[in-house]
């Protein structure tokens, strides 16, 4: 995960930190907020390494219940689950299937694919049509996409769709419909954060986007969303999935 993350910015730290700190638990709030500051303040390779170090550390944990973080510290020496076990996890708990195999990046990019890939096809016709028409898709094309939905049915359209409309027009639907989801979890103030993040990460998102009426989206996810570590641990590799789907490569990245 260290790979990952130091690839991200200060924006994207000041997010993810937000979305971890806890009024509640183990997890050290002084800690991530004096290694954001620290970093903030001068943003040396080493201030960012032990910062990224903390937002690692805590997110294992965070991941964990509170009992079993003990007792795998007090029998091991290591508190928190595996990164790749956190990433099998948040799939399960949002019922998709990835391919467990390659870097930590390369199942991130397959997640928010997954995802997002089962957030269309759950949209309705109008709503998956509205979606594309966004995308600057054509009117042909985007009816060809709904034929094909019609057609096949609710199964892979993602792999259609790259054929059809190409990775840019994909990425930007991908982009789109995580972050709605992120939405969900996080609330308005953090959604508007959310917002303001990726646009500067993402230029073409906010161009794209323009104002996101999150309530409208249309999305749902099906999950109980008292589950305090699920609604950290979601939102917070979805959006790593998102860095790691703008920066890295498609090589590791079939199903």
């Amino acid at each position: 995960m260290q790979k990952l993350l130091s690839r991200a910015t200060l924006e994207d730290y000041q997010l993810i930190v937000q979305l971890l700190l806890s009024k509640v638990g183990f997890v050290d709030n002084l800690a991530l907020r004096r290694a954001l500051s620290t970093y903030r303040r001068d943003p040396t390779p080493e201030h960012q390494k032990v910062l990224t170090r903390r937002i690692e550390h805590e997110l294992r944990y965070v991941a964990s219940a509170d009992l079993a973080y003990l007792g795998r510290w007090v029998w091991s020496g290591r508190g928190g689950i595996s990164t790749d076990r956190i990433v099998a996890d948040v799939a399960r708990r949002l019922d998709v299937k990835i391919r467990p195999l390659g870097s930590l990046e390369a199942k991130l990019r397959r997640l928010v694919k997954a995802v997002a890939e089962r957030q269309f096809l759950n949209l309705s016709a109008n709503k998956q049509r509205k979606l594309l028409a966004q995308s600057q898709v054509s009117f042909d094309l985007r009816e060809e996409v709904l034929r094909h939905i019609k057609r096949q049915g609710p199964v892979a359209i993602l792999p259609f769709m790259l054929k059809a409309l190409g990775k840019e027009a994909v990425d930007h639907l991908v982009m789109d419909l995580t972050a709605r989801i992120i939405a969900i979890f996080i609330g308005k103030a953090a959604a508007r954060q959310l917002t303001k993040t990726l646009a500067t990460r993402f230029p073409w998102w906010a161009e794209w986007m323009g104002p996101v009426s999150w309530a409208a989206a249309g999305i749902s996810v099906s999950l109980d969303l008292q589950a305090p570590a699920y609604r950290k641990t979601i939102p917070i590799l979805l959006y790593l999935g998102l860095i790691a789907l703008r920066e890295g490569s498609d090589d590791e990245d079939e199903p």
